[in-house]
C-alpha cells in the first residue's frame, strides 16, 4: 500500500463490469501503428471525458492533472478515489449503494494527497468545465453516484460550471441521436439511441465561452459537421512506456486511436484536445470501432477543430474486462499523477501539444 497516495485515509474498491449482449465485431490491434504526431495543440484546451469505469479514470485524470486539465465530462462515474483498493467494500459503494459513499472523507483524502506531489492540488479544479450524466433507467451504476461525484466536485468548482443530466430515460451506456442498441436496452457495445447528442452537450459544455490560457482564444466555435475516415488514426502506445514496465502491465493494449481534422494538422491551428476514455467491455478488442466511430465526437472533433484521443485499455489476468484501472489493478499508485496509466495519457497529450 503506497504512502504516497495515502491509502489507509478511506478507500473503498470495485471493478465495473456490465453485462454483454451479442458479440461484437473485432479489428486487429496494430502493434506497429506510427507514432503521434507533433500537432502544437492548444495546453489551455486540454479536457477528458468516460463512461463507467472510464469516467470514474476520466475523473482521475482530471483531478491529478487538474492544473492542466480544464474540463470533463462523466457519464456513470464517481469521485475521485472512490474505488480506494478495496474491492469487498465498494461492489457496493461505488455503483449499488451511493449511501456508502462519503464525497467529505474524499476530499480529506484529495486534498492530503496533493501535499504528497501525487496529484495536482484541487484549487485547480475551480474554473473547470464539468458535465455530469446519469441515465434514469442505469441499472449498472445507481445515478445517485454521479450525484456524489456532483457533491464531491461541487466543493471545489465555481457555482455555474457543472451542468448534471439525471432524466433522461437511457440505461447504462453513451447516448447518441440514432446509434445503437433502444436507448433503454443496456449491452454491448455501450451505445444507446436516445435522440440524444452527449457528445455534443459535453464538448459544448467544456468548451463553449472558455478562454485558453495559452492562446488569445475567446472560445472554440464549436458545430457539428461529418466525421472523415481519414481523419481517424492508429497510433503506437508502447512507446510511452519504458521498461521494465510495459504497456500489457498497465494494461493498456498496443495501439490507441486519435481522429485528427485535416485543419489541425496546421502549425497555427492550435486545436483543443479531448480525451475520450471506454468503458469496461467497450475497447478495440471487445466491440470493434463501435465507440472510436460511432458516438459522435468525431463529427464535433471535425466541425469544431478538436482532436480526440481514444487511449485503449486491454484485457489482463487481474481485470478480464479490459477496464480503465479505478481501483488499484495495476498498483496503489493509480489515481495519481505517478500512475502507470494516468502518466501514460498525460504523455500522449504532451505529444499532441508539441
Amino acid at each position: 500500500m503506497s504512502p504516497r497516495l495515502l491509502l489507509s485515509v478511506l478507500a473503498a474498491g470495485i471493478f465495473l463490469t456490465a453485462t454483454v449482449s451479442g458479440v461484437p465485431t473485432k479489428l486487429n490491434d496494430r502493434a506497429k501503428s506510427a507514432p503521434l504526431d507533433h500537432l502544437h495543440a492548444d495546453a489551455g484546451l486540454v479536457s477528458v471525458s468516460g463512461l463507467g469505469a472510464g469516467g470514474f479514470a476520466a475523473v482521475q485524470f482530471h483531478v491529478a492533472f487538474s492544473a492542466d486539465v480544464m474540463g470533463a465530462g462523466v457519464v456513470a462515474g464517481g469521485p475521485f478515489y472512490c474505488a480506494g483498493d478495496n474491492l469487498a467494500t465498494a461492489e457496493t459503494a461505488c455503483t449499488k449503494t451511493p449511501s456508502l459513499i462519503s464525497p467529505k472523507a474524499l476530499e480529506v483524502i484529495t486534498r492530503t494527497t496533493c501535499e504528497t506531489f501525487t496529484i495536482d492540488c484541487p484549487q485547480h479544479l475551480a474554473a473547470s468545465n464539468v458535465f455530469l450524466f446519469s441515465g434514469s433507467n442505469d441499472k449498472t451504476v445507481n445515478p445517485g453516484v454521479v450525484r456524489k461525484l456532483q457533491e464531491y466536485y461541487s466543493a471545489y468548482i465555481i457555482d455555474g460550471h457543472i451542468q448534471a443530466v439525471y432524466d433522461v430515460p437511457a440505461a447504462y451506456g453513451w447516448p447518441t441521436l440514432a446509434y445503437g442498441s433502444s436507448c433503454n436496452t443496456p449491452g454491448s457495445p455501450y451505445l444507446l439511441s436516445c435522440n440524444y447528442d452527449l457528445a455534443g452537450k459535453v464538448l459544448q459544455h467544456i468548451y463553449s465561452n472558455t478562454s485558453s490560457a495559452s492562446s488569445s482564444s475567446s472560445g472554440l466555435d464549436l458545430r457539428r459537421s461529418s466525421a472523415v475516415d481519414d481523419s481517424l488514426v492508429a497510433f503506437d502506445q508502447t512507446e510511452y512506456f519504458h521498461l521494465p514496465v510495459t504497456a500489457h502491465a498497465a494494461a493498456m493494449a498496443d495501439s490507441g486511436y486519435a481522429y485528427i481534422p485535416a485543419s489541425c494538422r496546421v502549425k497555427e491551428a492550435s486545436c483543443a484536445v479531448h480525451v475520450a476514455l471506454h468503458a469496461c467491455e467497450m475497447s478495440l478488442d471487445k466491440v470493434g470501432d463501435s465507440f472510436i466511430k460511432n458516438s459522435g465526437l468525431n463529427e464535433w472533433a471535425e466541425g469544431s477543430g478538436i482532436i480526440i484521443l481514444y487511449p485503449q485499455a486491454r484485457a489482463s489476468v487481474t481485470d478480464p474486462k479490459g477496464c480503465w484501472d479505478w481501483w488499484g489493478a495495476t498498483g496503489p499508485d493509480y489515481a495519481s499523477n505517478i500512475g502507470l496509466q494516468n502518466r501514460a495519457i498525460r504523455d500522449m497529450v504532451s505529444r499532441l501539444l508539441q
